[in-house]
């Protein structure tokens, strides 16, 4: 027989998941845990979250913690959006890229640019910066090459980059997965980022 003070505490802290609305997900920097924002202004690690079917979890009702275990294992299926505060750049070494790409089952998101191109210099200031984009960057391995310098000319002319900017968006194995032309505002950056994700 169950002691009534600890179904008590396993009711309360049922009813506490029931009616928690979780709200936020974000990525603990460093810990790699989840940590969810309720309405209550509560926060809960999901490190102090079991999984289902461990000591204390009722998983045959599909209570509030298998729900809320599944939900995180979700989350962290879906693409990432990051706290970063800027673009993680990779400088003129594509073979540095091509090896962490392959090493993280990422695209490479290449920005080919020269040094006298205006537009370059413009997503630069304008776009590069921007919240969305550098969130959206962290799905990526982001790596810039000057296409007149270095490993940029050939892979230049691999690709058949004639026109700059130019965004490549390349595969561990050196596969060209998506591309786009032109100066891209921070709103159409991202959407050519999704693009290039929905394709693999």
């Amino acid at each position: 027989m169950a002691h009534p003070a600890g179904k008590g505490r396993q009711l309360k802290r049922k009813a506490l998941l029931g009616y928690a609305a979780v709200t936020l997900v974000v990525a603990a920097a460093g810990a790699g845990a989840l940590v969810l924002g309720t309405r209550t202004g509560q926060a809960v690690s999901s490190q102090a979250i079991a999984a289902p079917g461990a000591k204390g979890n009722d998983v045959s009702s599909g209570g509030p913690e298998t729900l809320l275990y599944r939900t995180l294992n979700e989350v962290s299926n879906k693409r990432i959006d990051s706290a970063m505060s800027e673009i993680a750049w990779i400088k003129e070494d594509y073979a540095a890229a091509l090896q962490q790409a392959d090493a993280d089952g990422k695209l490479i998101m290449i920005d080919v640019y020269t040094e006298w191109c205006g537009p370059c210099k413009l997503m630069d200031k304008k776009t590069f910066p921007e919240k969305e984009v550098v969130d959206k960057s962290a799905n990526f391995v982001s790596l810039k090459l000057d296409a007149e310098k270095g490993q940029g000319v050939e892979v230049a002319k691999k690709f058949g980059v004639t026109s700059f900017p130019t965004m490549l968006f390349v595969n561990g194995k050196g596969e060209l997965v998506h591309s786009v032309e032109a100066y891209q505002t921070p709103e159409a950056l991202v959407a050519e980022m999704d693009k290039a994700l929905d394709k693999v």
